[in-house]
This record gives structure tokens, sequence and C-alpha cells, in this order.
């Protein structure tokens, strides 16, 4: 049978025709690859022209390209196709979610804006504009169908916007997914300088890999998290009473009035906003991961395409980032146990910040371009050392300044001919000014207050300017000091057991003007000064009110203490205060929370007569005669207020204060 089924041929026609069906359908496969290939390249290309137009309008346009790409030739594209249309589309998604304003449902902001009566103007970035609805005195009008209840916003942040940012980390999730994990390969994308700034030959090219999709990754989980964090709390208030509070201008007692007619506002929703703090903390710590990723990738991308540069760089010794990360892995060690994170804001003395400038004059020591604020004449930032510091380039001075919080901490500085400039002992004064001398012309210690701490500058004026030096830092390891602060983010989270503390319960209680009153910072948890663990730094209630004196004075009604019911007078010219005797203060402010004990109010009585008011202030410490002690003042304010509006014209207001200086 089988030799006459090859003998008639029949076999070989069908061997034959089944070979030329494969034969074509690899053929049309092949063909059809290469198509979907090509339209794959050509959305791309596209897609990057119309975002890079600079406009709103091109940003939607390339929104919907790379929505096209992904829906009609992602299947069929390269690796590295994908990457580039999943990237692309996840940070075109979330410009659309703030731009676009299309009409019908309110899914954007720009659109939820405009609700409210703010409208945007222009199409190109640079000239984009949101007005608010001001009318002629300057005050927000807002539209008569605008939404009342900040619901709206906080519905628009939990739906529309969390779906965009979700759809946006699962884009990224498949492009980092087909990313190579080490070295340069599919994850590589080039945005041509034409693209970016076509008119400046300067541009370079930019190139885009794994460590940025990191990088965006965790940005957008970042917004993740606030828009959880948004939707598990209750923020149904009336935008209408915000804004007419905003537009009154009225003082502290208005908040009091607020969290009275809103006691929900600020607080968790319900279980499922439980959930939803937990799922933000999770978030979280997923964008620190993120990030830390990011950051290794980037630091140790060394390799560029010519013409390129990288679209994010950092560099290997970058000290504030690298303080950055170590506090970032304590805080998500912090967010996963419930525990402290020791933060160290700020390592000075095993670090350097390294000045070079030009603006120094050579031959006027006593100008004050001559070092006493380097920081305010346009120094370049040129590096850092531990030990040692190189300059190069034509200077005719250099500055070697340490963190904020040490005074003068190098004992050694050495010019790179091996010559000692000077030796100085650690130390240091309140004033700005030349402290060191200059026996040669060529040197000054310069010492300061600077921006909030203590800075310790030497100055090396050479007599010519020179072309290269090294300056031999010695001795660091014996000043080395640490700045730390304890915060516990965890409580504001909470997770499948714990519950959150609500934002609501860690304010301190309202007094019927406002004021916070002394004693009651995390009034919702039982006057609980840590916050629920948060701040454990904290140990007592005093010491909210020693740094934050201003927020914690002391305000409330007050009796004023009758002297003619009480058959009494007060000399105001006998110079003791024995006419008081008796007499009880009206207020008692805590003492500490000023340097300066003469500045430093600690009690307040007032008394009056058939015809005057009189008040008697005592402080903590001497208050020394006038007009030999300039800077030294303190006021208190008394109002009567007739009302129970915030000011009205026969409102009476007192203003006592003491200045050494007049």
């Amino acid at each position: 049978m089988r030799r006459s089924f090859l003998k008639n041929g029949l076999g070989f026609t069908a061997v034959l025709a089944v070979l030329v069906f494969a034969s074509v359908v690899f053929f049309f496969r092949s063909l059809s690859a290469e198509r979907y290939a090509q339209s794959a390249s050509d959305a791309i290309a596209t897609g990057k022209t119309q975002l890079f137009q600079k406009s709103v309008s091109g940003v939607l346009n390339s929104y919907q390209t790379f929505q096209g790409a992904y829906a009609n030739d992602y299947n069929t594209a390269e690796p590295e196709q994908k990457i580039k249309i999943r990237a692309y589309l996840a940070f075109t998604r979330i410009l659309d979610v703030v731009l676009r304003n299309d009409g019908g449902t309110v899914d954007t902001l720009t659109e939820l804006l405009a609700q409210y009566g703010v409208t945007k103007t222009g199409d190109a970035f640079d000239g984009i504009k949101f007005d608010l609805p001001l009318n002629d005195d300057q005050k927000i009008i807002l539209p008569a169908g605008a939404p009342s209840s900040a619901e709206a916003l906080r519905s628009f942040f939990s739906g529309p916007f969390l779906a965009a940012v979700n759809a946006s980390i699962a884009d990224m999730d498949a492009a980092i997914a087909l990313c190579p994990t080490s070295g340069e390969g599919i994850d590589r994308e080039i945005i041509s300088k034409t693209l970016i700034n076509a008119g400046d030959a300067t541009q370079p090219d930019l190139e885009m890999d794994a460590g940025d999709y990191y990088l965006f990754r965790a940005l957008l989980k970042g917004m993740k998290t606030y828009a959880l964090a948004n939707a598990g709390y209750n923020s149904d208030v009336n935008i209408r009473e915000i804004v007419a509070v905003a537009n009154m201008e009225m003082g502290t007692e208005v908040i009091k009035r607020f969290f009275d007619r809103y006691p929900d506002f600020l607080k968790i929703r319900d279980a499922a906003g439980v959930a939803q703090l937990n799922e933000a903390r999770l978030t979280l710590i997923g964008a620190i991961d993120d990030y830390m990723t990011a950051s290794e990738k980037i630091r140790n991308d060394n390799v560029v395409q010519a013409g390129a540069e990288e679209l994010f760089s950092l560099e290997p010794d970058n000290y504030d980032e690298g303080l950055l990360r170590e506090n970032l892995v304590k805080i998500k060690t912090s967010l996963q146990g419930n525990t402290t994170a020791d933060l160290v804001t700020d390592r000075m003395g095993t670090e350097y910040s390294v000045y070079g400038g030009t603006s120094f004059s050579t031959t006027d020591p006593s100008s004050g371009e001559n070092g006493y604020h380097p920081e305010l004449y346009g120094y370049t930032f040129l590096g850092k050392a531990s030990d040692t510091a190189t300059f190069s380039g034509a200077y005719n001075c250099y500055i070697i300044a340490t963190k904020p919080g040490n005074m003068a901490p190098v004992d050694t500085v050495r010019g790179s001919d091996g010559a000692y400039f000077s030796t100085y002992e650690t130390g240091g004064t309140s004033n700005p000014g030349n402290i060191g001398g200059l026996p040669n012309g060529t040197y000054a210690l310069i010492g300061g207050y600077f921006g909030g701490g203590y800075r310790g500058f030497i100055v090396i004026r050479p007599s010519t300017p020179i072309d290269s030096l090294t300056v031999y830092l010695t001795n660091v390891a014996g000043i080395a000091r640490e700045e730390h602060f304890n915060l516990n983010l965890f409580p504001l989270f909470g997770n499948e057991t714990t519950a959150p503390k609500a934002l609501r319960d860690l304010f301190p209680q309202l007094n019927e003007f406002g004021y916070p009153v002394p004693g009651t910072m995390g009034h919702g948890l039982g006057d609980d000064w840590t916050l629920g663990g948060i701040l454990p730094d904290y140990k007592s209630q005093d010491q909210w009110i020693k740094d934050n004196h201003e927020l914690f004075q002391p305000a409330g009604p007050v009796t004023i203490y009758d002297l003619v019911a009480a058959s009494r007078a007060i000399d105001v010219q006998d110079s003791t205060t024995d006419d008081w005797n008796g007499i009880s203060t009206v207020f008692t402010d805590i003492t500490g929370e000023v340097s300066d004990p003469a500045r430093d109010i600690q009690s307040l009585y007032l008394a009056k007569d058939a015809t005057y008011l009189y008040l008697r202030i005592d402080t903590a410490g001497t208050i020394p005669t006038a007009n030999i002690y300039d800077g030294l003042s303190y006021s208190v304010v008394l109002k009567k207020l007739p009302g129970d509006q915030y000011e009205r014209p026969n409102d009476l207001k007192i203003r006592v204060y003491y200045n050494g200086s007049q």
C-alpha cells in the first residue's frame, strides 16, 4: 500500500503542499513581525516628538500615541521597544491626569480645579497659567456650581488620580522586568538633543536607563502613598466656609470654630481607611526600596553613549545623598517594625566642604568680600575631602569650610609645597570677623554664624594667582560630631494589627481664641507629648513649649484686679513692686524658651483703678538699665472684643513693649 501511494506521486504532492504552506506561513509571519516592529518604532518616535513639543497639547497627543502603541503594537514589539513604550506611557499618563480638559467626567486635576473656577490658559509650558477666580478686591469667588464639600478633592485623589498612578506603576513594573540585571543593554534610551533644544549647539543627548526607571517608579510610589493616605481620612468640610475664612483673613479663633464644627475632620474614616493607610505604609517601603536600587545603579553607571549625558547622575562620594540613603534604610526598618529611626541630620567634622572663588581683593583685607560672608559672594563649589583637597585653575584665593556646627576645626593647613600656612586651635566666636590675623598676607581665619550654624573658614590669599594647590587637613577625627533626630512614622500608618494614630489626635487643645493650650500636645491621645511615639525625643510637655514658644503663648480671658474695690493704689514711680503684693498673676509663662533671661517673660499682672490700667511684667532675669542693652525686646498684646467677631470698630487694643535700644 505504501509503495502504491508513493508510486502514484500522491505522497510527494502531499509533502510538497505541507512544505509550501509552512513556508508561506513563516514568510507572512516574518513580514507581520517586521511590520509591527516598524510600527512600534514609528509610534515611539512620534510619541517622543509630541512629548518634547513642550506643550499641553503635545503631551496629551503623546499619551494617546503611546496608548495606541501599547494596544496595537506591544505584543509583537522587541523587548527594547516594549521598555520604551511602557516607560513613556507611564510618564505621559501622569501628565494626562493632571493637564487634560476634555469635558465629560471630572477625572483630571485641571477639570477638578475648573469646577472651582480655577482656569488654565496657554498651551506652551512656558506660558501656562492657572488663574484663581478673584474679584476686584482680590477675594476668591467660587462659581455657583462648585462642589461644596472637600470630599470632591479626596475622591479625585483616591479615585482617578490613584487609578492613573497604579496603571503607571504597572507600566514601570513591566519595563523594569525587561531590563538587564547589570551593565548596559536594551534598557538604554537616547533622547536626541534636537528634541530637547534644537537651537542650542552645546545641548547633549540625554541617556535614560534602568536607574532612571527605578527612580521614576519610586516617585510614582510616593504619589501613591499620598493618595492612599489622603483616601484614609475624613475630609468632609465645606469648601465655601474655608474660602470665606481665607477672604476675611480672620484670626486664630476661627481655627477653633472650624474644628468644633467638623469634629471628624482629619480622623480616619472607617475600617477601609485603616486598610488604605496600611497599604500606604507598604507602598512607602516600596518607594524606599526603589530609590535605593536607583541610587546604586545611577552611582555605578560609568558608561554613557558618546555625545550623551545621563538623565540623572550622582557622584559616588556625594555626601548628602549618602546620608539620605543611610536615613532611608532606618526609616524603612522603622516602618516595618514600629521602631524608632535614629536619623543623622548632619555629620560634621568628618567631611569638609571646599570652596574657591575669584572675587577677593588681595590688597584690601578689610573688604567684606575678603571672606567675611563667603556664601554671599558667588563662590563655586569645588569638592570635598576627608583629609586633602586639590584645586586647579587660576584662583587668587581658596576657602576651606566645615559643615555647620564647628568653628575652625582645622588644626593644620599645609600647602602643596609642604609649607605650613598656620596652626589653629579649635574654637570660635559668635560674631563674623577676622580672628586669625595676616602675618604675611597669605591667609586668614574667618569665623561666624551663617545659615543656622557655626562655620569655620580658612581664606588663603596668595600674593599672585596660582594654578594648583593641595591643602592637607589634619586631626579630622578628633572633631567629628553628629546631630541626631529620632522619628517613628509607623504610628501614622499602622498595620493589620495596630491601628494608626489619626492626625486630628496629634493636635493640641485649643482655647476659645484658637491658641494651643500649653501642656496639651497630642490632646486626642491623652496629651501624649510623643504623639503616640512618632517623636520619641520629646520627654515632656514643657519641651514642646520651649521649642515652640511662639506657638504656645498664654492667651485667654483675664480678671483685672480692682484697686478701687480693694481700697488700694499703685505708685508707678516708687521703683518697687510692693504695691503689687497680694495681686495674683493673670498669666504665668514657662521660662527657658528664650536664651536671654532678661527677655524671657515669666509673669503678667493687671490692675485698674477709676482712671488707669496698670500692667506689671516679671522676667526670668534682671532687666538692665535702658539704652545700654541693645537688642532687648519683648511685647505683650491685650485686646478687648465686645462681640464674637474677630475685630470690631470699638475694640480696645493695648500693646506693651520694652526695647533696650530705644
